[in-house]
């Protein structure tokens, strides 16, 4: 299924957002612009970060294009979702969300990221 289209509302970025999404879905062990701009062929990030930067999105659309791609491929009867929410310690203050805050990794206020995650699981698909 082509996510592009009306997603993003400029010429020649659909491309690179297909590029960037097989990145993030790839073996790439490490999901940052350096190592996904490699895996789609660019010598550099240049490219994506002028996508994720400038490209403006119909979200609304997107979304929708990727629930259906979900439920065609997993929809079963006894699905369940999974959230999940974890605290990642940061060293520094430059990571977006990084702030003093209690997280369970550490068992105390540290500088960390909170972030929540959504998971599916059924008989079809489990996390």
């Amino acid at each position: 299924m082509r996510l592009g289209g009306r997603c993003v509302r400029a010429s020649g970025l659909a491309g690179e957002l297909a590029g960037y999404a097989r990145g993030l879905l790839s073996e790439v062990p490490r999901k940052n612009l350096w190592q996904l701009s490699e895996f789609a062929g660019h010598p550099n990030p240049d490219r994506l970060q002028g996508f994720l930067a400038k490209a403006a999105w119909d979200a609304d659309e997107l979304r929708d294009r990727i629930r259906g791609v979900a439920v065609a491929a997993l929809a079963a009867d006894d699905a369940v979702l999974i959230a999940d929410e974890t605290g990642d310690i940061k060293k520094g203050t430059k990571t977006a969300g990084v702030q003093q805050q209690y997280t369970g990794t550490a068992g105390r206020i540290e500088n960390a990221q909170a972030s929540v995650h959504l998971s599916y699981g059924s008989s079809r698909a489990a996390p």
